[in-house]
């Protein structure tokens, strides 16, 4: 008792450092000594390794057969060795010394045998190993023996390791070292002596060794199951940890994950973990988390400023989804660029959703009043308001957009297209085309045929194709192709035949222009030339075996020239598909009909009704459904 209060007193005399932790007070009645003792221990503990092993020798030279203070003593010289090399010289004296008078204990001859093994003299050193394994047999002997043997006199024996898994489990760091060492013989053995060390501390320190166990046996699930667990459970995680998961949650593209733990990437606020957040909740479309992360980023200002205008997008993109428009533009204006915009915009479907398509052209006409760059924003509204078919403002838009900006951009040949398909402009069209950078492939004419074929303009596409036809020696086969597929309605039977049968003397491998002219001598019922579509189609098809779509206008000569059975014969390729084309619906519907298969003759002309990418086909299908299935 005496001892403990004397201790107290020397203790509050030392100052704040002695009070951090006292030693075991050495069993002595020694005053003079327990003072140095104390003394030493507040030095240490200060991290005045000079002063804690003068005092120390100091209490071991008051009380010489005190074994406790040696071995402090001992140990202060061990940790002080590794900034003063001359206490390594002083330990073997010392320790040696101590040896040969009995004084020692297990944990002495563990510093002895390292000191030893420092110095290079390993016989020395495992002999003291030995000694101590003999003089009380523990973990930690055991364990270091294998690691030194190991070492220096390799291979070591794997008994040591299996003594030591047998001593009691009393010391963590000795367990965890046991699990490592385990491990680089027996992977399983080594997990679970881990497994187990984990399951009796649960700390950290423990946690990291077993997480490296799985990484070496590349069970990288099970590194994130024991995170997510240890963080289910209210247990500590650290930032680096909880960093770790939370990118390989998104690195492996589970974001419902990455936002389970959203509160856990703010607190940890780093850049890798907020942009995990921040395109997670992109990619769920959950706008207020992406809002908060984004903000945090911006924040944290660590985007590289090559970045800032994909960045500014995305926001932007976020305050769209959520109704923000006044955000949207303050992030749209920040990232300044037409792309930027022109994604936005256009990853919408807003042709078939009459609300986005509000929402955005609201968008874009507070922006244009805004932007500083009134040609972009005129020319997507351009755009936008012709795939909406509002030909009057798409025009009226494309009218605001300069001439430079054109030619700049290189749109001039996309304006074009808007003057065509909105007002039938041909000369605008023609006047932009031809300011377009040359092109050795494609005349204007062919260029204006390509954009309007298609479309309802078919008048307009007859004369372009004809003009050209008239004016080129040797059009392309596009042309001919156009004007075969176009000219029924605007000119006589022998002139098409007479300008078709050009083309294919130019042309006479032509799958598209074979397929063109076949089909339209079968539909136009222009009989005196079923042989030449007859001879086309047979020798397309055996160019083409696969092409379903000139299958068909085999089939439809064939029906055209009462071959019922040869029609059907010549769907074999389409009807082993799903059929996705009104047209080949319709037809298959007529050939059914005439071979007196009403079941499958309205089956398919159903089908050419619902599948509706074809209205001439649809209105025939629905003529003969009136006709002959309903009542």
């Amino acid at each position: 008792m005496k001892n403990i209060i004397y201790i107290i007193i020397i203790s509050l005399l030392v100052g704040c450092a002695a009070n951090q932790t006292i030693q075991e007070i050495p069993d002595t009645s020694n005053r003079l000594s327990i003072n140095y003792y104390a003394f030493g221990e507040a030095a240490f503990l200060d991290h005045d390794m000079e002063s804690a092993v003068a005092f120390f020798k100091k209490a071991d030279a008051a009380d010489p057969n005190n074994i406790q203070i040696k071995e402090r003593l001992l140990e202060t010289l061990a940790i002080a060795s590794y900034q003063n090399e001359t206490y390594k010289t002083e330990i073997l004296e010392l320790g040696e010394s101590y040896y040969q008078r009995g004084l020692y204990t297990p944990r002495m001859l563990l510093i002895l045998a390292d000191a030893f093994r420092l110095q290079e003299m390993f016989s020395e050193a495992d002999k003291y190993y030995l000694l101590g394994i003999e003089l009380e047999p523990s973990m930690q002997l055991f364990l270091h023996y294998y690691k030194f043997r190991a070492q220096y006199f390799p291979p070591a024996d794997d008994k040591w390791l299996e003594k030591a898994l047998k001593m009691p489990w009393n010391n963590k760091d000795d367990v965890l070292m046991l699990g490592e060492l385990y491990g680089s013989i027996d992977a399983e053995k080594g997990l679970e002596i881990l497994t187990e060390a984990y399951e009796r501390w649960g700390d950290e320190q423990s946690m990291g060794l077993l997480l490296s166990a799985y990484d070496k046996k590349g069970e990288k699930n099970k590194i994130l199951e024991l995170i997510q667990k240890r963080i289910d459970e209210g247990k500590p995680v650290s930032d680096p940890v909880k960093a770790f998961l939370i990118t390989r949650y998104f690195a492996q593209k589970e974001f419902e994950k990455v936002l389970t733990l959203q509160h856990e990437c703010f607190n940890i606020g780093t850049d890798d973990v907020l942009k995990a957040l921040f395109f997670s909740a992109i990619n769920l479309n959950e706008y207020e988390i992406g809002i908060q992360a984004g903000l945090a980023l911006e924040e944290l200002a660590t985007i590289p400023a090559e970045m800032m205008i994909s960045f500014n997008s995305y926001l932007a993109k976020l305050y769209f989804d959520s109704g923000q428009n006044d955000k949207t533009l303050e992030y749209l204006l920040k990232s300044d660029d037409l792309k930027s915009l022109t994604n936005l915009v256009f990853q919408y479907d807003f042709e078939n959703d009459d609300q986005i398509l509000k929402k955005i052209l609201l968008l874009l006409e507070e922006y244009r009043k805004v932007t500083k760059n009134k040609d972009d924003i005129a020319y997507i509204l351009a755009l936008i308001y012709s795939h909406d078919k509002d030909s009057d403002k798409s025009i009226a838009a494309m009218n605001d957009v300069s001439m430079d900006y054109l030619l700049a951009n290189n749109l001039t040949i996309a304006a074009a297209t808007i003057y065509l398909q909105n007002a039938a402009d041909i000369d605008k069209a023609r006047e932009l085309i031809e300011l377009a950078p040359p092109d050795s492939q494609f005349t204007t004419n062919d260029i204006i045929a390509g954009i309007l074929f298609g479309t309802e303009q078919d008048s307009l596409t007859f004369e372009i194709c004809l003009q050209e036809l008239n004016e080129n020696e040797k059009p392309k086969s596009t042309i001919f192709i156009q004007y075969a597929l176009v000219a029924e309605k605007y000119d006589s039977k022998s002139n098409i035949i007479e300008r078709v049968k050009r083309g294919l003397e130019m042309y006479p491998d032509n799958l598209d222009l074979m397929n063109a002219v076949g089909y339209m001598i079968a539909d136009e019922q222009i009989e005196e030339e079923y042989e030449l579509s007859l001879q086309l189609l047979e020798k397309a098809v055996q160019i083409a075996p696969e092409n379903e779509m000139i299958w068909d206008s085999l089939a439809w000569v064939y029906f055209r020239m009462g071959r019922y059975n040869d029609a059907l014969d010549a769907m074999k390729l389409p009807l082993s598909k799903e059929i996705k084309n009104s047209e080949i619906a319709y037809h298959l519907g007529e050939i059914y009909l005439k071979l007196n298969n009403k079941t499958e003759a309205e089956n398919y002309l159903k089908l050419a009704v619902e599948i509706a990418d074809d209205e001439n086909s649809i209105k025939l299908a629905e003529k003969i459904l009136e006709e002959n299935f309903r009542r």
